[in-house]
């Protein structure tokens, strides 16, 4: 999994020691909740392929129901951030 976090206009990627090495940059048209948006997207989309990954070999019914309660989780943090998001100025 890569988590990112944002700075500024930057992306930056939150797993390294050094913080500060940019993986892109937003120019002016995005706004910051646009900005935000795309972070949050990318980190949840992340946790999201990687549950599927764990899962995939395995498709019985109990499996599936254990990776859509991991994935119902994962939604949830989502959709709680993309709220803050919009309610953050």
């Amino acid at each position: 999994m890569r988590n990112v976090k944002l700075k500024g206009r930057k992306l930056l990627n939150a797993d390294y020691i050094h913080p500060d090495i940019v993986i892109a940059e937003f120019n002016n048209d995005y706004c910051k909740q646009s900005r935000r948006d795309i972070v949050n997207e990318l980190n949840y989309g992340s946790r999201m392929l990687d549950i599927y990954e764990q899962h995939r070999d395995n498709m019985y019914i109990a499996n599936v129901v254990e990776m859509l309660k991991l994935m119902e989780d994962v939604y949830s943090g989502y959709i709680y951030e993309r709220y803050e998001n919009r309610i953050e100025r």
